[in-house]
């Protein structure tokens, strides 16, 4: 009898830590936040900043944006973005992603309640260069200064999950 709950105490303390290293960083959410514009209107001059911590630099984390798009208003194929990212430790990364809202096929995403909910991941596989608090911002950069139809926009950060060969 003792030594079934030990060996049962044993089983459940491998198990445990078997699901802890396997789920260790795939699939955890980093940062899921929407910014709404007044108006469907997105400013130039107004970058809209998200704030989120990374507590494992060894890590590397898949990073979305979605737009929420009024179809009747915003008539571009593409939205270009400047994405600028803000590390604790001064670091800072630019880079820009032209996201294709709109193809040959028509609109792409997927509507809700009259309006388009375009996301892609910005990038994949992303490594930070250390840990603490980060600010990704993001602007939109077309040669308009309000940019109608832009309903929200939205950052989703999660752990990549990463396929290793076998």
């Amino acid at each position: 009898m003792v030594k079934d709950m030990i060996t049962k105490k044993i089983l459940l303390l491998l198990v445990a830590a078997v699901s802890m290293f396997a789920v260790a960083c795939g699939g955890k959410v980093v940062v899921d936040d929407e910014h709404t514009f007044a108006g469907d209107k997105w400013q130039s001059f107004e970058p809209q900043r998200f704030e989120f911590d990374i507590k494992d630099a060894d890590d590397y984390y898949d990073i979305f944006f979605t737009a929420v798009i009024d179809t009747a208003r915003y008539r571009e194929n593409e939205l270009p973005l400047a994405v600028q990212l803000n590390g604790a430790s001064g670091e800072r990364r630019t880079f820009r992603y032209d996201m294709v809202v709109r193809d040959r096929n028509g609109w792409i995403g997927e509507y809700k309640e009259g309006l388009l909910y375009s996301k892609r991941c910005i990038r994949r596989c992303f490594s930070f260069n250390g840990t603490g608090r980060f600010s990704l911002g993001l602007k939109q950069i077309t040669s308009r200064y309000e940019l109608q139809g832009i309903h929200a926009i939205a950052v989703y950060i999660e752990c990549a999950k990463l396929d290793y060969p076998n």
